[in-house]
């Protein structure tokens, strides 16, 4: 593959033709139309989101490069720039794609003008109106608007389909009149919670026909956010994301999972909708090989954390601090992916399934979705369709973070056992930080095998836990196999750091360096 730093393509909006994929290959290479938005006003890039979810309607045909890392969350885009560009790459040389055209926006418009019915106006003033025109446009087929933009698409002959201006006094008005007098007529597959903050994602929203709204635990709509989610069909996704604090974070998912919700964490996350558009069929390679723990040993597993948020996989491991390190595989290192990839990004999924090498491992995140499975009402949907993801995409560690999980006698695990007889899967990862400093493990009623986290908090970067490994490995009993498992949070932690803190242990007998499902193999009967 080409280096990422060579290639320039100044903003990409990729029209494309799908082939289809037999083994490695693809008949009828895709075409790309390439154009540049870097720099353009937030009511553009909304604009583009719109025009790209409407053409994706007929497959992966517009694929858009920004660049800017907005204001939500904008260290989960700080790559991204160089990530798009990556993708492009990947698809060039593993679907063949042949770029064939390079523009601006103007010129995409006046391109894909026959395909839209009209526009619909909205107010940055009144920010609920950008999700209710997010929710309106697929189904009109038109572009979502604002007023400093109307002339451009009115040059195109474009009619006003909607004036959303002034219609609803709040956002609370807003999504309750949404859900009673359009949701019915929208796709009952999945729900969209996006901050009219962020242009990312509308596409797929859009291309998708899914109600769009927005809300915080605490927030004077949450209520309403919350009464749609009980109202709604159970085990669909929600895509995008609702909190800003960790407490917003645990309130939300707990609401969400009683609803039998899965968060697909992805509201800073572009071109959805093309990543969406083909079929890959999955060739892992096979598992890490089976440990025999000795006594007198200290074994180590760490494990990149937040793979579940799809701004991980899509803008943060393309980079030289995750995958393309030089140092990548010097030390056993489990990263983290979403298992919502195999159905949202299949050629994503399928790069880093079949380049992540023999001392790395892909460790699957949370399930099918954010979501606590102590709280899920339908726990043969959840486990069915999660392990389905974990063995289609070569995974055998499940990491979840659900704090009810932590207790050995949750009756979680009782429901959950009978799913897991017959599947590859070794064993749990329970997680992002210990509840009492000490990484316990357990067996659940299946006979597999648990480990907690032994990281102290979220944010230890790799001089604390190289400090827990240490200090560790001085009480090591000569009758004792004594394992621990790190969780490495993604925003404190690179590879090459990682590397360089625990360099000092290479030589060290006593310290073993496993993959996370090879440590699970540690786990006592």
């Amino acid at each position: 593959m080409r280096p990422v730093a060579i290639l320039f393509i100044s903003l990409t909006l990729v029209h494309l033709s799908c082939g289809i994929r037999s083994g490695s290959q693809f008949v009828s290479p895709p075409r790309a139309y390439v154009m540049e938005i870097v720099g353009e006003p937030f009511s553009r890039k909304v604009l583009a989101a719109s025009l790209q979810g409407i053409v994706n309607k007929k497959g992966g045909r517009i694929y858009i490069v920004d660049g800017e890392a907005g204001e939500n969350r904008p260290w989960e885009k700080s790559m991204e720039h160089l990530s798009q560009l990556f993708w492009l790459d990947v698809y060039r040389d593993r679907v063949g794609m042949e770029t064939v055209w390079q523009g601006g926006l103007a010129e995409a418009l006046k391109l894909f003008a026959p395909e839209i019915s009209g526009y619909i106006l909205i107010d940055e003033a009144e920010p609920w109106s950008i999700n209710a025109a997010t929710s309106l446009a697929g189904q009109k087929r038109a572009l979502v608007v604002f007023e400093n933009d109307r002339p451009i698409v009115e040059a195109l002959g474009l009619p006003l389909l909607e004036d959303l201006r002034g219609r609803w006094k709040d956002a609370r008005t807003c999504y309750a009149d949404l859900f009673t007098s359009v949701y019915p007529s929208l796709a009952h597959s999945a729900l969209g919670v996006l901050s009219p903050k962020e242009h990312r994602l509308r596409d797929l929203l859009i291309q998708r026909n899914i109600l769009t709204v927005y809300a915080r635990p605490g927030s004077q709509e949450w209520d309403v956010i919350e009464d749609i989610f009980m109202k709604t069909p159970q085990n669909i996704p929600i895509f995008g994301y609702m909190s800003d604090t960790i407490a917003e974070e645990f309130a939300a998912v707990q609401a969400l999972s009683k609803a039998g919700k899965y968060l697909i964490p992805s509201d800073t996350t572009s071109n959805l909708s093309f990543h969406g558009s083909f079929n890959v069929r999955f060739k892992p390679g096979p598992p890490s090989p089976r440990m025999s723990c000795t006594p007198g040993r200290l074994y180590v597993s760490i494990a990149i954390s937040d793979g579940d948020n799809l701004s991980i996989p899509l803008n943060i491991y393309p980079s030289e601090k995750y995958w393309q390190s030089s140092t990548r595989g010097e030390v056993p290192i489990g990263l983290s992916l979403s298992m919502a990839l195999r159905h949202i990004a299949p050629v994503v999924a399928d790069y880093y399934i079949s380049t992540v090498g023999e001392n790395n491992e892909l460790v699957g995140m949370l399930g099918m979705g954010y979501v606590h499975p102590s709280l899920y009402p339908d726990t043969e949907f959840l486990m069915k369709e999660s392990l389905e993801s974990i063995s289609s995409m070569g995974m055998t560690s499940w990491w979840q973070i659900d704090f009810s999980l932590y207790a050995p006698k949750n009756p979680a695990w009782e429901k959950m056992s009978p799913y897991l007889e017959g599947n590859p899967l070794r064993g749990f990862l329970i997680g992002y930080m210990s509840s009492g400093g000490k990484g316990d493990t357990f067996r659940i009623p299946s006979g597999h095998p648990v480990i907690l986290t032994s990281t102290s908090t979220y944010g230890d970067d790799p001089k604390t836990m190289a400090d827990r490994i240490r200090d560790e490995a001085h009480s090591i009993r000569k009758d004792e196999v004594k394992i621990i498992f790190l969780s490495a949070s993604v925003w404190t932690n690179t590879l090459q750091d990682l590397r360089n803190a625990l360099r000092e242990f290479t030589n060290d007998p006593r310290i073993v360096f496993l993959l996370p499902s090879q440590i699970l193999d540690c786990v006592a009967d």
